[in-house]
Order: structure tokens, then C-alpha cells, then sequence
């Protein structure tokens, strides 16, 4: 698919625009090609966005006004001259994320394009090309989410991390990308959907308990946003177009105890989680890509955003009568609950699993790793590869009001990584992200984490089990 994607037919040879044309009218003239096309192209359109290079479909287009005579038009240089002229408008008009120093024609056409994703255009403003020696060699995902519209993201660029004031163009260039992203149709595709959700997670709404307003808070929804953006270009790595430089106690009087649960009540994002689920299950029937398992699957993600759904409205309505017992009995299980689901996820058929010990391979951590950016501008003097990745699972402790009383709660949170390789290594699988985590748990955190981070001088085994834990 990488290879389909990335080898390109140069418009500006006649070589090139003949394959290309070549390509085009074989597929597009036999309906069962074309078919076979579309049942890989248009999903991937619908999950990921619109292809950022042209395609082959769009050259034969371009075609079919001056094709009269087949084999004349391909042996045809004054042709295939008006083909190429055609090709590179209509890339000039299309294209977004291109190589800020060319080396070779940027109006490329490709059998099955990477897609257009908006993360990956502000990436790649976010550097410095102008310089003699690059004043901002490489973005961050933190750029990400302040061109969205997150103030803690943007907080901590301009406030806690000063080396992005050496650029005097970073700020300028921020706002651009700002103006940029609030033109984009967020509702268009399910990673723009996701994207989305992240965002709305990071918004503060006047009527949410104390500590969800203050700035530790929006740090702490801040990497989990990250990290769950991370694990998005971990699974559009393969189509989307990636950027690059260069080619429990309380008070007095209290019941017996009893076990009570706590949904982070962000109404906005838990609304944003349902039309997510619901968007992804479109695609898959509109493409005929349900099987038994996503179904389920769907069916049981969605019922339970639903329900974290309606118990937030519960918790920040004061006229709202108290949880009832099998309400604080499903969010005791939640973490069980959605390790079946998991579970079903990464069980071959006829294989048995009853926990999460049975799993093997690097799908059994949820700790993954994707290539983002490549920084091998000529004004930079050490190139090199942006990785953004999942770390293990933290534990989160938070002071919560359920009643009259406040509780002590414990959950789980994913924690954000970001760093970066030589541009001359391999580029890091999942596989050997969990081999290096082993070794260094901490490995990537961002420095702005420190401030909600417990340092701890023995660090707890790696658990997975920790992240479906269900608290207390």
C-alpha cells in the first residue's frame, strides 16, 4: 500500500505522463477494475480525507476531452505536453503539504495517493526554512492542538517552553495556522471527527466541578489528547501524507462503605465520542465492511459512550436525583468491561482469551510509536525524525464530589511521548517503542508534564492490566 501511495509519475516528463495515462485509462474503462479501485479508495476517503496528490482517476479526467484516438494520443508529444500542462494546474490547485525545499517536480501524480489529513499541513508550517541555520527544527504535537484551538497548548509553547521565542516568526506563523485550521470541515472525515472530539475535550465549561478549571487539569486532558492523537497517526500512517522538511475516606457519619465510581463529567467530549462511533459505523456499512465483530464491537463502544454520556449530565445537574446502584455497578466494572472488548478486538477465531495475560505481541501494550515529521531541511544541521507515541498507562488519583461527600478516586490515564531519532536509523516499530520502554519508562515525556507527574524513585513494573482497572 506505502509503495501504491508514494511512487509518483513526474508529469513533467513524457514518460511519466504516459504511465500515468497508461495506468488511468486500463483502469478506469474496465468496470470491474475501477471497481475493484473504488472499494479501496473511497473508504479510505471516508476515514482519512481526500488524496492531497492526483490521482489516476483524475488524469483520465483529464483525459477524456482529447482522447479521440487512443493510440495517437499516447504517441502524441504535443498531447501529452497539454496532459502535463492539465495535471499540474489541477495539482497546484489540490496539493497542501508539499516539501518546503523541491528537489524535483512537486506535481505529482499517484496510483493511490496519501490523503490530506489538517494535522499534517500545520506540521509542516510549524518550522523554520527561512534562516541560515533553522531557528525551529522540528514542530511538536503540541502545535497541533493550539492551531485547534487549545489554549493550554498554546500556553505552553509561548509560556514554559522559551526556544520557541528564538523563532520570531513562530508566533506570526501560529496564527496562520490558527486562521487555517478554523476554515477546515471537522465533520468530514472520521479522523477530522477525531480530531474534533480532542479538541472539545480541552474546552472548560462553566458549570464542571472545581478541578477541572484549573491549568494541572488542562494539562492532564492535554496529554491525553496527545497521546490519543498519537495513536490516530499511528493507524493513518499508512495513508495519510506525512510532512517533511526536504524531500476513598471523607467525614463524619458516613454509610458503611461502599464502591463509588466517578465519570469525568466533559459532556462536550463524551457527545463527540458517540458521533464518532456512529460516523465509523456508517462507513462501514455504506462500504459493506461489517463482519460479525465490528458489529459487536460497535454496538458495545457505542452503548457505553452513551452511557458515560448520561451519567455526566447526572453528576453536573444539582436536580438530578443520585446514582443508582446498577449505575455505580457499571462504572465499577467499566475497566472489565472494556478489556472484553478489547479483547474481542485482537482474539483470532476459534482462539480462547480470559484476560489480558493470554495476549501476546505488540498488540498486548497499548504503548505505540508513529514517524510524523521529517525534518531534513538544508538550513537544518542535524536531521532528523519526529516520533509521536503512547507510553505506558499512568495512574491518576483525583478529589471528586459524589453527593455530600468528597471521595479520593483512582483511574487510569495514557501518557503522551514525543521525541525524536537521526533521520539515518530505521524508523521505530511498535515492537522495539516497548523494548526501549522497558528499559526507560519515562522515555519522551514531555518536559511541561512534570508539573502533575509524582516522581517515584522505584518505578512499578509495566501492567497493562492497570489501564482496564476499574479505580476505587
Amino acid at each position: 500500500m506505502m509503495w501504491l501511495q508514494t511512487v509518483p509519475f513526474m508529469p513533467d516528463t513524457h514518460d511519466g505522463v504516459q504511465r500515468a495515462a497508461l495506468i488511468a485509462k486500463t483502469i478506469c474503462t474496465d468496470q470491474k477494475l475501477r471497481s475493484a479501485y473504488n472499494s479501496l479508495f473511497e473508504p479510505m476517503t471516508f476515514l482519512f480525507g481526500e488524496p492531497d496528490n492526483i490521482t489516476i482517476t483524475q488524469v483520465y479526467e483529464l483525459m477524456r476531452p482529447m482522447e479521440q484516438n487512443t493510440e495517437k494520443l499516447f504517441k502524441n508529444e504535443k498531447a501529452m505536453d497539454e496532459l502535463a500542462e492539465k495535471i499540474t494546474q489541477l495539482a497546484k490547485k489540490q496539493i497542501r503539504i508539499l516539501p518546503k525545499i523541491q528537489r524535483t517536480n512537486p506535481y505529482k501524480v499517484n496510483f493511490m495517493p496519501q490523503r490530506y489529513m489538517p494535522d499534517a499541513e500545520v506540521l509542516n508550517e510549524m518550522v523554520d526554512f527561512e534562516s541560515k541555520i533553522s531557528k525551529r527544527r522540528l514542530p511538536s504535537g503540541l502545535d497541533v492542538f493550539a492551531a485547534i484551538g487549545c489554549t493550554a497548548a498554546e500556553r505552553i509553547l509561548i509560556d514554559e517552553l522559551s526556544e520557541n521565542t528564538k523563532w520570531e516568526k513562530f508566533t506570526p506563523t501560529l496564527e496562520k495556522m490558527k486562521t487555517c485550521m478554523g476554515q477546515i470541515n471537522w465533520e468530514k472525515t472520521v479522523a477530522n471527527k477525531w480530531i474534533n472530539s480532542l479538541a472539545e475535550m480541552n474546552h472548560v465549561a462553566p458549570n464542571m466541578p472545581y478541578f477541572m478549571k484549573t491549568k494541572q487539569w488542562e494539562k492532564k486532558n492535554l496529554n491525553t489528547s496527545l497521546a490519543s492523537w498519537a495513536e490516530l497517526k499511528h493507524d493513518a500512517i499508512l495513508y495519510a501524507k506525512q510532512p517533511m522538511g526536504a524531500e476513598c475516606g471523607s467525614g463524619e457519619d458516613v454509610p458503611d462503605p461502599v464502591v463509588k465510581g466517578y465519570v469525568e463529567p466533559n459532556i462536550r467530549f463524551w457527545t463527540k465520542a458517540v458521533e464518532l462511533i456512529t460516523a465509523l459505523d456508517k462507513v462501514y456499512k455504506k462500504f459493506n465492511l461489517t463482519t460479525e465483530k465490528t458489529t459487536a464491537t460497535t454496538k458495545r463502544v457505542k452503548e457505553m459512550a452513551e452511557f458515560l454520556l448520561r451519567i455526566s449530565k447526572k453528576e453536573l445537574d444539582p436536580n438530578a436525583p443520585e446514582l443508582t446502584d446498577e449505575e455505580y455497578g457499571q462504572i465499577e466494572i467499566i475497566g472489565a468491561t472494556f478489556e472484553n472488548i478489547s479483547l474481542d478486538l485482537v482474539r483470532e477465531p476459534n482462539e480462547e482469551l480470559s484476560g489480558w495475560d493470554d495476549v501476546s505481541g505488540a498488540d498486548k501494550s497499548i504503548s505505540v510509536v508513529a514517524d510524523v515529521y521529517t525534518a531534513n531541511a538544508l538550513n537544518n544541521p542535524r536531521h532528523a525524525i519526529l516520533y509521536e507515541g503512547v507510553g505506558p498507562a499512568y495512574e491518576i488519583y483525583v478529589v471528586v464530589q459524589i453527593g455530600k461527600d468528597l471521595y479520593l478516586t483512582r483511574g487510569a490515564v495514557l501518557s503522551y511521548r514525543e521525541f525524536e531519532r537521526p533521520s539515518d536509523e530505521q524508523r521505530m516499530t511498535d515492537e522495539e517503542w516497548q523494548e526501549k520502554l522497558k528499559k526507560n519508562t519515562t522515555l519522551g515525556t514531555p518536559q511541561w508534564m512534570n508539573e502533575i507527574i509524582v516522581p517515584l524513585k522505584i518505578l512499578p513494573e509495566e501492567n497493562e492490566e492497570l489501564f482496564y482497572s476499574s479505580g476505587c
